[in-house]
């Protein structure tokens, strides 16, 4: 069984947070810290499963993809949310933006991150 870095780890925490957000999408009221509905939950699950499979399989090309789609996915919904007032078919608010943003930042960085050779063969 191959032994995964620090940096693969934390591409797989990233990626189970993303999903996790979901729960949100059945908060109401003051319980509502982040509006994820509509397209929200489909870029929240498809990039969070990609930025997972990208550390199970230790892969920095898919890291750097899911972690572009998270940036360009607060993109659009700063320009919807600028445009509209509203998240448009994102359905999303600040907050969406904040953890996308804080996300796809995140998986770049680990996709860039140089990798110590050593690192996966011990599992330190």
């Amino acid at each position: 069984m191959n032994r995964h870095s620090g940096l693969d780890n934390a591409a797989v925490v990233l990626g189970a947070a993303s999903v996790l957000s979901v729960v949100f999408a059945f908060a109401h009221g003051k319980f509502e810290f982040l509006r994820m509905h509509g397209g929200g939950i489909v870029v929240a699950v498809v990039l969070g499963v990609l930025a997972c499979a990208a550390g199970w399989l230790a892969n920095r090309m898919l890291a750097l993809a899911a972690g572009a789609g998270f940036l360009l996915a607060a993109l659009v919904l700063l320009v919807l949310i600028d445009q509209r007032g509203n998240g448009g078919f994102l359905d999303g608010n600040d907050s969406t933006f904040s953890l996308w943003l804080g996300l796809g930042v995140g998986l770049i960085v680990l996709g860039l991150t140089p990798r110590d050779p050593q690192d996966s063969t011990n599992g330190s």
